[in-house]
């Protein structure tokens, strides 16, 4: 569809297929593909003239549909590295992501009879079950990656500071495991750092809480190191 097209319809069934912001854009006089920004109504398209730039190593998404058979948990990364204390006891948790209408939210997955199964927050409502496509985040060899994944406090990676560990976010969003009661039960849902709150699925049911009741919630984050391994 034409941009102008889009921007003079403004209808709730057209929408456009995007991250955060960013949607992509073809210029088809010129065989070009590139991003435009929809808030800001900027447009970058980008030509090759001289070789590729260094590839950097970004997180590895892994994608998958609920109900497809359950990878490797050893190849995927697991919320805080062992199993969550949940109402229903230990379970093994991992980070996930899923779009809808567009915009990126976190959440997580575990092995329900040997397939996935999934929980996600959008819209203050609770979507399980057949979620369709989704992304579970892959576990890669450190000194292949060039970074270590850890899980840190809420209160530390918001800090303005220069810091060693950065969270892992797409737009504001981020990983984040919560403690939803006094027991210290543990689940897996999302952090936004914009608007400083966080929330998951509890009971099929939304869980949300925000300002400094959040601030010992862990946050999935990342460290570059130095030994990277170069071909």
């Amino acid at each position: 569809m034409k941009y102008s097209d889009y921007i003079a319809k403004k209808s709730e069934f057209c929408t456009a297929l995007r991250c955060g912001s960013s949607a992509p854009i073809v210029w088809p006089d010129k065989g070009a593909l590139g991003t435009i920004n929809l808030e800001k109504r900027t447009a970058v398209i980008a030509r090759n003239q001289t070789t590729s730039p260094p590839l950097l190593m970004l997180n590895e998404w892994s994608d998958y549909r609920a109900g497809d058979a359950f990878p490797n948990p050893k190849k995927v990364i697991k919320a805080l590295n062992r199993p969550l204390n949940t109402k229903d006891g230990p379970q093994e948790q991992y980070v996930a992501l899923w779009y809808h209408f567009g915009n990126a939210v976190m959440g997580r997955v575990w092995c329900s009879r040997g397939k996935v199964a999934a929980a996600f927050v959008s819209m203050k409502k609770v979507f399980t079950g057949d979620v369709g496509s989704l992304q579970i985040l892959a576990q890669l060899s450190p000194t292949v990656a060039g970074f270590d994944y850890g899980w840190q406090p809420y209160r530390k990676i918001v800090l303005v500071e220069e810091k060693e560990w950065q969270p892992v976010h797409i737009s504001f969003v981020a990983p984040c495991v919560l403690i939803v009661d006094k027991e210290g039960h543990e689940y897996l849902g999302e952090a936004n750092l914009k608007e400083e709150y966080a929330h998951t699925v509890l009971g099929n049911k939304v869980f949300r809480l925000e300002g400094s009741a959040i601030s010992e919630f862990q946050v999935l984050c990342r460290k570059n190191r130095d030994d990277t391994i170069t071909i």
